[in-house]
């Protein structure tokens, strides 16, 4: 696997994460099995890296406009 979190926030002393996504696949069902797992290593990298918690890990789907809240 290989990857870069695109984008991150704290606030409160916890994490955001979010993943911007371009796929055609646009059902929540395809997103989640599709990207699942790398949220949740993305999730492990940054909570080790910056010390905090992880509260929430989004993807934005461009195609549909909106979020997938894992």
């Amino acid at each position: 696997m290989q990857g870069t979190i695109d984008c991150y926030y704290v606030y409160d002393d916890k994490i955001t994460l979010l993943d911007f996504k371009t796929d055609k696949k646009t059902d929540e069902t395809s997103i989640r099995e599709n990207y699942g797992e790398q949220m949740k290593l993305y999730a492990y990298a940054i909570e080790k890296i910056e010390g905090l918690p992880v509260a929430s890990k989004l993807i934005y789907t461009a195609n549909n406009n909106d979020f997938v809240n894992f």
